[in-house]
């Protein structure tokens, strides 16, 4: 679902600030308002849904199986598999 929107910062109480998310996000992410959202900045602002946070974890999982190994035994292991 990409898609590009802009959106006004609103202020929240005395020191807050927050975006308002669209409805039809919520809907398509299946999000409520007990969800948590990871909120990432950078040079770039990302905000990730509950179900995407999950996938990050498994990709890193799987990444920390080559921790600390040379290409040619990564390579090796990709063979033999």
């Amino acid at each position: 679902m990409p898609h590009e929107e802009k959106r006004k910062i609103i202020k929240v109480g005395e020191t807050s600030y927050g975006i308002i998310l669209p409805k039809p996000w919520l809907r398509y992410y299946k999000l409520t308002d007990r969800n948590k959202l990871k909120v990432m900045s950078n040079s770039n602002i990302i905000i990730e849904p509950p179900d995407k946070q999950q996938e990050g974890l498994n990709r890193k999982q799987s990444f920390n199986k080559f921790e600390n190994k040379t290409d040619f035994e990564i390579k090796k292991e990709g063979e033999a598999t």
